[in-house]
């Protein structure tokens, strides 16, 4: 047991940080052992799920999901994030370039500006629709890489091996 700097409680020999204030261990570098050594190398497989969580968010801006999946290690339910992302904005995009055309449309040809709005107001219907998908999905998948991240690092402490 080894005496912590800061508090002074007895930590373990081993420690890099004390489990109890969390000041780092002082150590020299002659001191340090395999398991040591294992241990800050066991800290460097740990995912921060605050980072997965603010990539997710700063590539989630412009449609593109999944990075914090990537950086968890779920490359699978990354690519599937990624797809639903893009055709979610490839959507949006599309409907309201197109309900743009059709109020343009009419704006330009008379004849048609006596048409009923019905179709006008089914294209606002869908790009709320997806807008409102887009929102969802986007909060979703940061909270997703967050659990994830948290999750990989659960498992890893318990079992010394990553989860997937």
């Amino acid at each position: 047991m080894v005496s912590c700097p800061k508090c002074g409680r007895e930590a373990p020999k081993d420690a890099i940080l004390c489990p109890y204030c969390g000041e780092r261990m002082s150590m020299a570098p002659a001191e340090f052992s395999p398991l040591t050594l294992a241990a800050m190398s066991k800290l460097r497989e740990l995912k921060n799920p605050g980072f997965a969580a603010l990539i997710s968010a700063i590539f989630g801006l412009v449609g593109i999901w999944g990075f914090g999946h990537f950086y968890v290690g779920k490359v699978l339910r990354g690519i599937i994030w990624l797809i639903v992302g893009l055709l979610l904005i490839m959507s949006l995009a599309y409907m309201s370039y197109s309900l743009g055309l059709l109020t343009a449309f009419r704006l330009i040809y008379p004849p048609f500006s006596n048409m009923t709005s019905s179709a006008g107001f089914g294209s606002i219907a869908i790009v709320a629709v997806l807008i409102a998908l887009e929102i969802i999905g986007f909060y979703w998948q940061i909270f997703d890489a967050y659990s994830s991240a948290k999750n990989f690092n659960t498992y890893y402490q318990e079992n010394n091996e990553a989860p997937w």
